[in-house]
């Protein structure tokens, strides 16, 4: 953003005052440097470095980078005063500020935007809270309305063995063994076949094993699928599904567009986000204390971060780089 806009390169070439802030994808670090007013300097770099020196270049300045006095990217405070680096153009305590910035009307009408340099999405990010046995995980390799049809079908076939028994009285020794041979076929298990048996006994349960076996190999098939993945259960996919838990916390980015918008949006699901607020589920923190929330607070389980889909991604890739491996993070659009 810059205070006022720049339509020619400088005559000179000035040192102008521009704010930043920490991102994943940058680094500051301060260096010792005799020409500075405290003997040290704020050294910045990352994409957003690149952009100012290239305008640097362009426009004939050199810069200086200050970090705000609450280390956020700037908000709009029930009062009518800014916060963090939009505050500091505001009160042209900088030159200009680097970001990058959300686009957000109360900023548009407070300060001026360039050009957009990237576009995103918000993303959630929850722990992984590791393998999960499912008891019931023998149901899963068939779809419940294959179930259904496969028991409608089973006691369809002892109701017509039965009642066929009921007109054959001479038969009454071989009805139980021959009415229950189909749940033996089913369940894969041995039977016998009586010489007594009448054709019309031997066509219909011919005609079941043909269908338990279809059904039997396509079961075990889709089983062996199901226990060469590992199942990681990854609950939290929309801000509905973390209004459902009301033991899980969310986290949002402090004195950013997004906070803003929490605080003046009116109805929806987001609306009912805010309200966490009032149920101490709702927690606000600075751009540099998101590595440390990510790995503990969000790692442990019982909170879920929420930001713009590059910062999340910086964000993982960060953690990865220090740890050495991927664990126990999801992200969720």
């Amino acid at each position: 953003m810059w205070p006022q806009p720049f339509t020619s390169r400088f005559p000179s070439a000035p040192t102008l005052t521009v704010a930043v802030e920490f991102m994943p994808h940058h680094s500051l670090t301060w260096v010792d440097d005799p020409l500075a007013e405290d003997g040290r300097r704020l050294h910045y770099t990352g994409a957003m470095a690149k952009i100012v020196g290239y305008l640097g270049e362009g426009l004939n300045f050199t810069c200086r980078f200050v970090l705000s006095p609450d280390r956020t990217f700037g908000n709009l405070l029930p009062n009518g005063s800014w916060t963090g680096m939009v505050g500091m153009v505001v009160r042209e305590e900088v030159d200009f500020a680097a970001g990058p910035f959300m686009l957000s009307p109360a900023r548009a009408a407070a300060t001026d935007y360039t050009l957009a340099v990237w576009t995103g999405d918000l993303r959630m990010v929850s722990g992984l809270r590791g393998l999960k046995i499912d008891p019931w995980g023998f149901l899963l390799p068939l779809s419940p309305l294959v179930w259904v049809v496969t028991m409608t079908a089973l006691v369809g076939m002892l109701a017509v063995l039965q009642v066929l028994h009921f007109y054959h009285p001479s038969r009454s020794l071989l009805r139980c063994a021959n009415t229950f041979s189909s749940v033996r076929v089913l369940l894969q298990q041995d039977m016998v076949w009586p010489g007594q048996w009448w054709w019309w006994e031997r066509l219909v349960l011919g005609l079941w094993m043909l269908t338990t076996l279809v059904l039997t190999k396509s079961y075990a098939g889709n089983l062996m699928s199901l226990l060469a993945v590992r199942y990681v259960p990854q609950p939290f996919q929309t801000p509905r599904d973390v209004l459902d838990d009301p033991h899980v916390a969310m986290i949002w980015q402090k004195y950013s567009r997004n906070e803003y918008f929490l605080r003046t949006v009116e109805s929806g699901v987001f609306r009912e986000v805010a309200e966490l607020e009032e149920k101490d589920r709702l927690k606000f923190v600075t751009q540099a204390q998101l590595p440390e929330s990510l790995d503990t607070l969000v790692r442990a389980g019982h909170h879920v971060l929420v930001d713009n889909g590059n910062a999340v991604r910086n964000l993982i890739a960060l953690d990865f780089s220090q740890k050495g491996k991927y664990q126990n993070t999801n992200k969720s659009k």
